[in-house]
């Protein structure tokens, strides 16, 4: 059994609406949520619905739906998730510290994690939501979002985006990714992995 976990990849999901507009979850409950549904394994990393969890092969879309159907069942409330392997988050904070930030000082950077790439119709309509504060950049299966300074008018929100793209998205700060990754890389070299 310990030979069939160690062999199997870490995977983290990212949760929709975790603890934000009276969504309140414990980690500890998450964690049990996520075993239920059939993750022994699973772990949190810091209080925002990022779950590691562990798979033979990289979970695919009817795995995650069913996934979200039982974790709202459990935690009583619909959410999505958008699971992406360490190796994705590492090409993500890559991509944001060499495009995104280029020629920009200050300011924070989001990341919108999204279902799949976005549609030429729904790119024409996210550069419709950029502004001289707001930053906007597509690329794969998420949106970088460099909010220049403090004090600028900004029209830009996830909600204005999930309105205007059509679809569903969960934002998380660069700098938590980044936070995010150096507690896996500790992870696996305490476990030897």
């Amino acid at each position: 059994m310990v030979e069939e976990v160690a062999s199997m990849k870490k995977y983290i999901a990212f949760m929709r609406s975790i603890n934000v507009t009276g969504r309140f979850v414990k980690m500890e409950d998450l964690r049990t949520a996520f075993k239920a549904a059939g993750h022994p394994n699973a772990t949190t990393l810091m209080t925002s619905g990022n779950v590691i969890f562990r798979a033979q092969t990289p979970p695919e879309p009817a795995e995650v739906t069913a996934l979200e159907c039982r974790l709202s069942e459990l935690l009583g409330f619909e959410t999505e998730l958008f699971v992406r392997a360490p190796s994705e988050i590492e090409a993500v904070i890559k991509f944001a510290e060499s495009r995104v930030e280029e020629n920009i000082s200050g300011g924070v950077i989001q990341v919108a994690f999204i279902a799949a790439p976005l549609s030429q119709v729904q790119l024409s309509a996210l550069t419709h939501l950029q502004s001289q504060a707001d930053k906007l950049v597509s690329q794969g299966s998420e949106v970088y979002w460099h909010k220049k300074e403090e004090g600028l008018p900004s029209r830009f929100s996830g909600t204005a985006m999930e309105r205007a793209l059509s679809v569903r998205a969960t934002f998380r700060r660069l700098s938590m990714l980044k936070k995010l990754v150096t507690s896996l890389r500790q992870i696996d070299q305490q476990a030897g992995d």
